[in-house]
């Protein structure tokens, strides 16, 4: 059941703390609430340092506003927490949110994803209209985290169907269109190192497919480029092996996440 939090909570930047509904791993510490913000930004504030730090997710970081200023209002921000344990997703949604700098006929729609098991943050683009002048700098929306109040940094910057990782202050060339998800895997698991499980990929570089085996049974396998664009490759799995056609990939490095009943672990995987 999703839960509306009409626009009106959210003006003059006042904040809403919004149970997940699962305990949520965010670098290497749990949070079971999340700050939601008008801005476009989602943040856990950290309990274990003297000042308040928060650590964040720049969903679309952006001037955001209601599309209109006052009821009945068109603009909103709903949550829910989806499924059931140990899979359940929490979804929060900004719904046909306006810009401070835009007119009547710019929005843009956007969802926050984060995943039980897997600590995997996902944010999803809707159908939007805007022009230069709704964004930061006349530039474009900022995605990424960020880990104590901006000490640490990862945005994705560049032309929003390729984009890249950079550790610096920077921002996408507009937004991503319709449908476009950007998918953030943390490569720890939390696990004691000896319950990981192990993984030998083979040939490596490869050309044309690359062999993959692990100490657990395979329940799933992405692969990535370096920007966290997710790439079509097809992908036969049997057990604890699996074999990945890299015809159609360019030269180049990618990531490949592994999901097994013991966690996630991560390989590269150099295309000749």
């Amino acid at each position: 059941m999703w839960v509306d939090r009409s626009w009106t909570y959210l003006n003059n930047s006042v904040p809403i703390l919004t149970p997940i509904g699962f305990n949520f791993k965010f670098y290497e510490f749990e949070y079971t609430n999340i700050t939601i913000r008008n801005n476009g930004t989602a943040a856990f504030r950290r309990t274990d340092l003297t000042q308040i730090y928060n650590d964040a997710i720049y969903i679309c970081f952006a001037k955001l506003a209601s599309r209109t200023n006052q009821a009945p209002w068109v603009s909103s921000i709903t949550y829910a927490t989806e499924n059931t344990p140990p899979n359940r997703v929490f979804k929060t949604e900004y719904n046909n949110v306006g810009f401070e700098d835009g007119d009547s006929s710019h929005f843009i729609n956007f969802q926050l994803w984060l995943y039980e098991s897997t600590n995997i943050i996902e944010v999803h683009f809707g159908p939007s209209s805007f022009d230069s002048s709704c964004w930061w700098y006349q530039r474009g929306a900022y995605s990424g985290l960020s880990r104590k109040n901006e000490a640490e940094i990862s945005l994705l910057g560049g032309y929003p169907n390729s984009p890249s990782l950079y550790s610096n202050d920077t921002q996408l060339i507009g937004a991503p269109a319709n449908g476009y998800v950007y998918r953030f895997i943390p490569l720890t698991t939390g696990l004691n190192k000896s319950d990981k499980p192990m993984i030998n990929s083979y040939p490596n570089p490869a050309a044309n497919f690359i062999e993959i085996n692990t100490t657990e049974e395979i329940l799933k396998i992405y692969v990535y480029d370096i920007s966290g664009k997710t790439m079509d490759v097809p992908v036969m799995v049997q057990n604890r092996y699996a074999t990945l056609q890299l015809n159609t990939l360019e030269k180049g490095m990618y990531i490949a996440i592994i999901e097994t009943e013991k966690g996630i672990a991560s390989t590269k995987i150099l295309k000749e």
